[in-house]
């Protein structure tokens, strides 16, 4: 063949590779372009679809977390308060349709738990697990309980151990829940049970460390402005489990309150003698929520040495609180008068304007070495009106 056919051939040759692969790359393109980074909505058969339920989560917006949080207060007041969790299950399904938190799974689980749907339970909470329910050790403990209800030795076990290692040593309830019989039978038990025990310390010490995991420590000096104290971030909620480090949880006739939920905020000190946090309180039924926040002390196994109401609205909304931290420890909060065009317990806080803002007093508070928080000083304008 003459060599000047062979070089155009050749040239042929290559111009339509060239052309094949473009198109097959410009359609390639135009597929990943229009593959979305998030969906907006999914089915009850979804939300045990991990992939499904975080690219769903990405995209929700504040105002749907709160409606999910409405539907979950709904769930837990049928399931812990009037004892029916055949009528709270349906109703955390649809918050999790809302906002899919691990809280909700959690509290699905043992539901579903209680009424014997032991395989939709262990798929609960190893939702839980993989959306970071805190404390971990529960969710590993409620899934060795789901596991030895469904007769596997081999996960009930595992899950056992995995719940120790991460921090569950309740001896006593590990050893006589009814839920573990199963589990308890394996003459692989005791070895994997004295294995993973060993080195374990006190249990409420050690439920409290889990507890003061979750608050990202802060760095002083520390200010929480009344603006910024009426932020929360929904995804930071507390679990129930760590209800007896929150008194504000339970009312006064000792039942669940379902009307705020709370949420971890910062670690302002932890000291040989005492741990000094602050946490957050909603009431989640307000069309624009006002948040509320605690300082708060504590010993080594959690129980509470003084607290203070530190910053946000804790009473009426004509009144609001900023609280801030020095470098020496010294606390300060001011309260402030707040004036609104309209009422805002009858048109709440929307297109409601705030007209007016201004200090009406002062107080400053002391902290011992020993977590003990001591007023020292008030400066008074107007009369405060806290709850």
């Amino acid at each position: 063949m003459d060599m000047r056919y062979t070089i155009f051939y050749f040239l042929c040759i290559i111009a339509i590779i060239a052309t094949l692969s473009c198109n097959f790359s410009g359609r390639n393109k135009g597929k990943e372009e229009a593959l979305p980074e998030t969906i907006t909505s999914i089915a009850e058969s979804d939300i045990y679809d991990f992939n499904k339920v975080t690219a769903y989560s990405s995209g929700i917006i504040e105002d749907r977390k709160l409606d999910a949080k409405q539907k979950f207060l709904k769930a837990i007041d049928e399931y812990r308060n009037n004892k029916k969790p055949e009528l709270a299950v349906p109703i955390f399904k649809e918050s999790i349709l809302i906002f899919p938190d691990a809280k909700a799974y959690y509290e699905l689980g043992n539901a579903l738990l209680d009424i014997k749907q032991y395989g939709e339970a262990v798929q609960a909470y190893h939702m839980a697990e993989q959306l970071d329910y805190q404390p971990n050790a529960k969710v590993l403990y409620n899934l060795a309980c789901g596991y030895s209800l469904l007769e596997n030795e081999e996960k009930a076990l595992k899950y056992v151990q995995l719940a120790i290692e991460n921090g569950y040593n309740n001896t006593k309830h590990m050893l006589t829940d009814a839920d573990l019989a199963f589990a308890r039978k394996s003459p692989r038990f005791n070895k994997v049970y004295e294995e993973s025990m060993g080195g374990t310390g006190d249990p409420d010490e050690a439920l409290f460390e889990l507890f003061t995991m979750n608050f990202k420590e802060a760095k002083l000096p520390f200010t929480l402005t009344s603006d910024a104290s009426q932020k929360i971030d929904y995804g930071n909620a507390m679990a129930y489990d760590f209800e007896r480090f929150v008194p504000q949880m339970r009312d006064a006739q000792f039942s669940r309150d379902v009307g705020d939920e709370f949420y971890y905020l910062a670690k302002i000190k932890q000291a040989p003698n005492y741990t000094l946090l602050i946490y957050s309180g909603v009431s989640v039924w307000s069309e624009h929520p006002p948040v509320y926040h605690y300082l708060t002390s504590y010993d080594k196994k959690g129980k509470i040495i003084s607290q203070v109401e530190f910053a946000g609205i804790f009473g009426t909304p004509d009144q609001i609180m900023e609280g801030s931290i020095g470098n020496d420890l010294t606390i300060t909060v001011k309260i402030f008068d707040q004036q609104w065009e309209k009422d805002p317990f009858e048109h709440g806080y929307k297109n409601n304007k705030l007209l007016n803002k201004k200090e009406s007093s002062s107080i400053t508070y002391r902290l011992d070495n020993t977590g003990k928080i001591t007023e020292s000083s008030t400066l008074v304008g107007l009369k405060a009106n806290r709850r």
